[in-house]
């Protein structure tokens, strides 16, 4: 279950359906999304994290990013970014505790290609 809510956060992350349903975006379905997701995982029996050195370095350098944030000389600036960054990194850990095996890594690239092919596809079709 955790890998399927995975691929539809990276669904809403990448192809950003809100963008052509503003409605969507006006109840910031993707962040609603991720917060329902944060939260089965937390209470899911099938999630696991294996502490790793790049996991320490991962939270190492989102504190760096911070505090450089926090004294950057455009606060505007430098807050779209962190925002942007943090997104990612909540993502990390997200994919490390809910993929599992072998399978569920795959189900993941998989979609990560079918969305990729979505929005290239749909880019190339405005163009």
């Amino acid at each position: 279950m955790l890998p399927l809510m995975l691929v539809g956060y990276l669904f809403l992350l990448i192809f950003r359906p809100y963008e052509y349903w503003p409605v969507l975006g006006a109840l910031r379905v993707e962040r609603v999304y991720m917060l329902t997701f944060m939260a089965m995982a937390f209470f899911s029996k099938e999630k696991r994290f294996i502490p790793h050195p790049i996991n320490g370095m991962v939270v190492v350098f989102t504190l760096c990013l911070l505090v450089s944030g926090i004294f950057a000389y455009r606060w505007s600036s430098a807050s779209v970014l962190i925002e942007d960054y943090l997104k990612f990194v909540i993502f990390y850990f997200m994919v490390i505790i809910s993929v599992r095996n072998e399978k569920d890594f795959r189900l993941v690239l998989l979609s990560f290609l079918v969305i990729m092919l979505l929005y290239v596809g749909k880019s190339a079709w405005e163009f």
